[in-house]
């Protein structure tokens, strides 16, 4: 996975934390790629902060955006990469905005989407279509002037969608900061002669002692022709599809997956011709076990004081305290007895 500091309301972001499900000896800048597209991000110093876990000094943003990560070194070979991660750019003079939310028309069974509805927590004074930005794979593109729609909402139409799917919108206007953004939306693609049909379920293997490697996923009829290349994952959790699609019953589908690196959500978009498929994207919770790391109930306890701080750790399981910073990182190994640690941040 890939993360990055600062917020749209916030702060400009300088680092970016690249995580990979173990160490990738002498991993150095130069492994490193960073495609900025708008936003100027260059890359600057890595270091290593825990196991598989490394920051990536940034600077030179000019602007919120999407950055793509790519990461390769001679011995390994790295999936999940290359990996997208939203930056962001803080002009403190300008405005705090909100981008609340997205909504679009049409549906799986009635019509092709049309129009999106921007809803902010304010005006945005100016605010054109030019200012917005649309992603992903359904083919959805601008199609004229922006309108006010009420207080803080526009009004976007869009044509051009030829697969029902997810829209990721970006809103940027000089003046603003406005976090919220970008945001994604499930547009809809309907052919009045094709099949209706329904996504009613979808579910994950795996647990919190084994990795996911399947989703079933369920229809409310037999999806004629449904192949692997009809489903696209999404999410920040590393699943890849691995191989063909498999009938498990009338209308159920299994769907082998790969590369998980972390717990969390995937979402799921079904698109096949011949079928207007409602209940498509969906999300599903997937899992990451690593045998190497210990597990077991851990009670937590932090205490903040004047001039310091008290770490109170309890389980049933050894396990393992990551500490990182500027002086890189710190294990301690903490036994079932319970132990207390004190931990300093610039004297507090």
């Amino acid at each position: 996975s890939v993360s990055a500091d600062g917020g749209a309301v916030t702060a400009t972001t300088t680092k970016l934390t690249l995580t990979f499900d173990k160490d990738i000896t002498g991993l150095a800048v130069g492994d490193i790629t960073l495609a900025a597209g708008s936003t100027g991000a260059a890359k600057d110093a890595l270091k290593r902060t825990g196991t598989g876990a490394y920051e990536l000094a940034v600077s030179g943003i000019i602007a919120s955006g999407t950055v793509t990560v790519s990461a390769a070194k001679s011995g390994y070979t790295i999936s999940g990469s290359p990996k997208d991660v939203e930056v962001y750019y803080y002009d403190p003079t300008a405005i705090a905005a909100a981008l609340t939310g997205v909504t679009a028309d049409g549906s799986a069974t009635t019509a092709t989407t049309g129009k999106l509805t921007l809803t902010f927590d304010q005006d945005i004074t100016g605010l054109e279509a030019n200012d917005i930005a649309l992603s992903g794979s359904t083919g959805a593109t601008i199609d004229g002037a922006l309108t006010s729609a009420g207080a803080g909402v526009y009004e976007l139409a869009v044509s051009g969608i030829i697969v029902s799917g997810t829209v990721t919108v970006r809103v940027t206007r000089t003046g603003y900061n406005i976090s919220g953004s970008p945001t994604d939306v499930a547009v809809y693609y309907y052919d009045p002669t094709a099949t209706a049909a329904a996504l009613t379920g979808i579910t994950a293997d795996g647990s919190a002692t084994a990795t996911t490697t399947k989703l079933t996923l369920t229809f409310d009829q037999e999806i004629t022709g449904l192949e692997a290349s009809d489903i696209t994952l999404s999410g920040s959790t590393g699943a890849t599809i691995d191989g063909a699609l498999t009938s498990a019953g009338t209308g159920v589908y299994e769907l082998a997956v790969t590369g998980i690196i972390a717990d969390g959500t995937v979402t799921v978009t079904v698109a096949k011709s011949g079928f207007n498929i409602s209940g498509s994207p969906q999300t599903v919770q997937v899992y990451y076990y690593d045998s190497a790391i210990p597990r077991g109930d851990v009670n937590i306890t932090l205490d903040i004081v004047d001039q310091g701080g008290s770490l109170t750790l309890t389980g049933n399981t050894p396990f393992t305290v990551y500490r990182t910073g500027a002086d890189g990182s710190a294990n301690v190994s903490v036994s079932t007895s319970g132990y207390t640690y004190t931990w300093y941040v610039d004297g507090v």
